[in-house]
C-alpha cells in the first residue's frame, strides 16, 4: 500500500493531459463557473456483467463519491455489457451529453483491445480521467497440485486455467505469469466476472486454477486458501514509482511472478519479450480501472469532480468503508496519475502492440 500511495504522491508531479488537453481533458468552455449536483442522478456507467471486479469497485465508488460533491446529487451503477466493453464506452462517449451527469468505468482489458485496434475502442482515448484504482492479479490453484514450481514445470499435463475471456488482463497475465515460470497452461474461457463460476469449477476438479483480480481474490477465493482448498500460486503485483514489481495491498502473502522468477534463478534478471510485456502490464495495473468522464465536459466539472474523488479517497469514511468491504482500504490514484499510466499504454509502440497481441489471445 505504501509503495503504491508513493507512486501516485511522485507521478502527481508530473504534467500530463489527454492528447494534449492541460487540464487532462476537459473543455475550457465554462470558465470556473461554480458547480452543484443539487437534484441530479449521476450515472457510473461499468460496461461488464455485475459482479465482477469494476462492478465491485463502481458500486464503492458510488456509494462514496456523493458525499463529496457539492449538491449530493444521486449516483448510480448502470452495468452496460457487451463487446468487451465497447458498449459502455459507446454509450459514454457518444449517447451522453458532456455534462458530467454520465461517467465510465473503464477496465485495462478495453485499453488492450484499443491497442489491438479491436472495433468498437478508437473513442477510449479521447475521455478525459477522474481517478483510478491500482489491480493486481492473482492466480489460485487447487490445494492438491501445490506450490512447487519445478513439480508444475514438469506436469505431463497443463494447468487448466479458468479465464472470463481471450482479450483480458487476466488472460494476458496468466500467459505471462506461467510462460515467465515454465508452467505449461491450457486457458479455457467462459467464465463469468467475480470468479464464483470460476472457484466452483476449481473446487470440482474442471479447472485447476484461476485468473483473477486482487478484488476477487480477496472476495471469493481468499476464505478457500485459507480453509487449506485453494493455494495461492502467484500474482502479477503493481509498479511502483521506482519502476518495481511490488505486491498488491490485496494480496500482501502472495509472492509476484519476479520474486518466484528470482528464488528460481539466483542473482538473475528475468529479459526477454515475456518479461517486457509483463512490466507493461505492471505499470498499466498502477490504474488498472478507471473513472472517466465524456469528451468536452467543461473544464469547471471535471475540475469539480476530480476534487470530489480526491477527497473522498483520502476521507477516512472511504477507508473504513472499502476495508469493511475488503481487507485493507482501496487504494486510488489521481486524474494526473491515471492519465500518465494510460497515454503510456495507449501509445505503446508497434513492437509492444505486437506483444501484447501474441500473449493476450486478441487477433
Amino acid at each position: 500500500m505504501v509503495s503504491v500511495l508513493a507512486a501516485a504522491t511522485v507521478l502527481a508531479a508530473c504534467s500530463v493531459g489527454v492528447n494534449g488537453s492541460g487540464s487532462a481533458g476537459g473543455s475550457s468552455a465554462s470558465g470556473t463557473d461554480a458547480v452543484t449536483f443539487a437534484g441530479k442522478t449521476i450515472t457510473l456507467v461499468a460496461p461488464f456483467a455485475a459482479g465482477g471486479s469494476a462492478d465491485v469497485l463502481a458500486r464503492l465508488t458510488a456509494t462514496q463519491l456523493s458525499d463529496f460533491l457539492p449538491g449530493k446529487p444521486t449516483v448510480v451503477v448502470k452495468n452496460m455489457d457487451g463487446g468487451g466493453g465497447s458498449v459502455g464506452l459507446n454509450y459514454v462517449a457518444n449517447l451522453q451529453p458532456a455534462n458530467g451527469l454520465t461517467l465510465g468505468f473503464f477496465g485495462a482489458g478495453m485499453a488492450t483491445r484499443y491497442i489491438a485496434k479491436t472495433a468498437g475502442f478508437d473513442d477510449l482515448p479521447d475521455q478525459p480521467l477522474i481517478g483510478g484504482f491500482p489491480q493486481g492479479l492473482v492466480q489460485p490453484v487447487r490445494a492438491a497440485l501445490g506450490t512447487d514450481i519445478p513439480t508444475l514445470q514438469k506436469s505431463s499435463k497443463p494447468l487448466r486455467v479458468a479465464e472470463t475471456s481471450a482479450g483480458g488482463t487476466g488472460a494476458l497475465s496468466a500467459t505471462i505469469g506461467d510462460g515467465l515460470l515454465g508452467i505449461p497452461i491450457k486457458q479455457i474461457f467462459g467464465f463469468s466476472g467475480g470468479g464464483a463460476d470460476a472457484a466452483t469449477s476449481m473446487l470440482s476438479g474442471e479447472t485447476d486454477a484461476a485468473q483473477t483480480a486482487d478484488t476477487s481474490y480477496d472476495q471469493t477465493f481468499q476464505p478457500y486458501v485459507k480453509s487449506g482448498k485453494f493455494n495461492a500460486l502467484f500474482q502479477t503485483g503493481i509498479m511502483n514509482s521506482q519502476q518495481q514489481i511490488v505486491r498488491s495491498p490485496l494480496a500482501p502473502n502472495v509472492p509476484t511472478i519476479l520474486e518466484i522468477y528470482q528464488q528460481l534463478h539466483p542473482n538473475a534478471q528475468p529479459s526477454g519479450e515475456l518479461w517486457t510485456t509483463y512490466q507493461l502490464a505492471a505499470n498499466l495495473n498502477t490504474s488498472n480501472y478507471v473513472l472517466a468522464a465524456r469528451k468536452g465536459t467543461p473544464d469547471n466539472i471535471m475540475s469539480t469532480v476530480r476534487t470530489a474523488f480526491n477527497k473522498m479517497a483520502a476521507s477516512d469514511g472511504w477507508k473504513t468503508f472499502t476495508q469493511s468491504k475488503l481487507t485493507v482500504p482501496l487504494a486510488t490514484t489521481d486524474a494526473t496519475v491515471a492519465t500518465k499510466s494510460w497515454n503510456a499504454f495507449l501509445d505503446s509502440s508497434p513492437e509492444q502492440v505486437a506483444l501484447f497481441k501474441k500473449y493476450s489471445g486478441l487477433k
